[in-house]
């Protein structure tokens, strides 16, 4: 039997990098600014998967759900994510916040101006690649710079699987993270918003939707913890990690539908800034490649 429960410790940490990430935000989101890596290297977020961090990939989730509650942005997850495939001079550079890593996705790379590395996955291999620093670059949903063109592969990196399960459930962590912040935003509106004197969350069609998102997140949330604690015991399996971000991205993407109708459709989102948190989902759900053929467990 695998205990998957974060521990006290865990949820400290997670508390921690979150509330830092609150703060720097200012009312906002955190920009990813050098001065946001720092913060995160201060506190040992971004070497926590180095040789001297001490974390595993349960510790990993617990950070990045916090990260994506408090829309951390940037290339947070592959950096973390990236301490297996890096020189002893790379990690260290990482872990004090000199190093951002991105991975990209077919002709596109995220955040090629906070990047200092990027990577390209191709099936359970992962290699360090070259782009043309002037290329385009492509409008994306969130609003977060996305370069377009395409990138030569330079060298296949060692320990590919390893860094997919924890890209893969990294990532899943986080889009679960802004996924239960959104929901907490849409069930405290259903509590105070009024119509036909008394509040829309007493009616079926709005509490059952937020319902049944909250069922969906718990079990998401539930896998994800589960395959870290498989990992963390030496049982890591990429199709497993990819099947955990699978079902996360789905429950938030579904999440952020109910919660747009919930607070009145597109108009109220944006006015409210839920949408700034919907769109991200929507960007971050494509930030790693989908499982090649004959991939899934």
């Amino acid at each position: 039997m695998i205990d998957f429960a974060l521990t006290p410790d865990q949820r400290a940490f997670a508390a921690a990098a979150a509330e830092l990430m609150r703060r720097r935000a200012e009312g906002g989101a955190p920009d990813a600014s050098p001065g946001t890596w720092q913060a995160l290297a201060e506190i040992g977020a971004l070497g926590l998967l180095n040789k001297d961090g001490g974390g595993d990939a349960r510790d990993l989730v617990a950070l990045m759900g916090a990260l994506g509650s408090a829309l951390c942005p940037g290339p947070v997850v592959a950096t973390v994510a990236a301490a297996s495939l890096l020189t002893d001079e790379e990690a260290r550079s990482l872990a004090g916040g000199r190093l951002r890593v991105t991975v990209a996705v077919g002709g596109h790379v995220p955040w090629p101006d906070a990047a200092d590395l990027v990577l390209q996955i191709d099936g359970d291999s992962v290699w360090r690649v070259e782009r043309d620093p002037g290329g385009p670059r492509a409008a994306t949903l969130s609003g977060e710079p996305w370069a377009k063109g395409p990138v030569r592969r330079t060298e296949r990196m060692q320990d590919g699987a390893g860094f997919i399960v924890a890209a893969e459930l990294g990532l899943a962590a986080a889009l679960l993270g802004m996924a239960r912040g959104l929901l907490d935003r849409g069930a405290a509106h259903a509590r105070t918003r009024v119509q036909f004197g008394r509040p829309i969350g007493t009616f079926q069609g709005v509490a059952h939707p937020l319902a049944a998102s909250w069922a969906e997140l718990t079990a998401a949330d539930d896998l994800v913890r589960m395959v870290a604690a498989e990992a963390a015991s030496g049982r890591q399996q990429a199709g497993r990690s990819r099947l955990a971000r699978g079902q996360a991205a789905g429950a938030a993407l579904r999440t952020a539908y109910t919660v747009h109708q919930v607070m009145g459709g597109m108009s109220f989102a944006t006015e409210s800034g839920i949408s700034a948190v919907s769109t991200r989902i929507r960007q971050w759900s494509l930030l790693l490649p989908d499982a090649p053929p004959g991939r899934w467990p």
